[in-house]
């Protein structure tokens, strides 16, 4: 995983960590199961995507914390209004650190399964007779 930033939040700067701990913490948000997980980021993403960073910047946070055998500081409601407040260059550059990582690397689909153009999407399958 291994993604590191900092962030401007509440008027401090913070440090979050893309690691096994955040991605522990993403996997006690969305399910264990890479692809379950990858399905419930895509809805949350697209449903509010606020929240989705919310959640995405507190296990950075639990990543950063973790890693110093610490307890996370803050409250989830207090990181959420934090992130509401937060600038778009930091959102951006803490998405774009969250997405680079090993961790949403193993649970996004590849490109050509997106597009549709991969091979397993060409192969016809065969009517079953009735």
């Amino acid at each position: 995983m291994h993604g590191k930033v900092e962030i401007t939040l509440g008027g401090e700067k913070h440090k979050l960590f893309f690691n096994n701990y955040a991605k522990a913490e993403l996997s006690n948000q969305y399910g264990p199961d890479l692809r379950e997980a990858a399905v419930k980021i895509g809805q949350d993403i697209i449903n509010n995507y606020m929240r989705a960073l919310s959640k995405v910047v507190f296990a950075g946070f639990v990543g950063f914390y973790g890693s110093m055998e610490q307890d996370v500081p803050f409250s989830r409601p207090q990181i959420a209004e934090w992130v509401g407040d937060a600038s778009d260059e930091d959102l951006l550059n803490v998405y774009n650190c969250w997405r680079d990582s090993d961790y949403i690397r193993q649970i996004l689909p590849q490109n050509d399964q997106v597009n549709g153009s991969s091979e397993g999407s060409k192969k016809k399958k065969p009517l079953k007779k009735s």
